[in-house]
């Protein structure tokens, strides 16, 4: 399932187009948000889901970033 969202929580589009990743999807390069823009997002929506993967976002994905730079814009 391919889900795109035209506002998001806590970011705006200059955010994530800026912190954006390139992935291949069927052959096709799409750009989707990339992991800081997307642990601000998720901790701004606030839901308890959203806080879980803003959890799992910044012990895993986000290892070697320092906590503090997670909340640079």
């Amino acid at each position: 399932m391919i889900e795109i969202l035209t506002h998001v929580s806590g970011i705006d589009f200059d955010e994530a187009l800026e912190g954006a990743v390139i992935v291949d999807v069927a052959r096709r390069s799409v750009r989707v948000i990339g992991p800081k823009p997307l642990l601000r997002n998720k901790r701004a929506a606030g839901r308890h889901k959203d806080l879980e993967d803003a959890e799992w976002l910044a012990e895993v994905l986000l290892a070697g970033v320092e906590r503090d730079d997670l909340d640079d814009p």
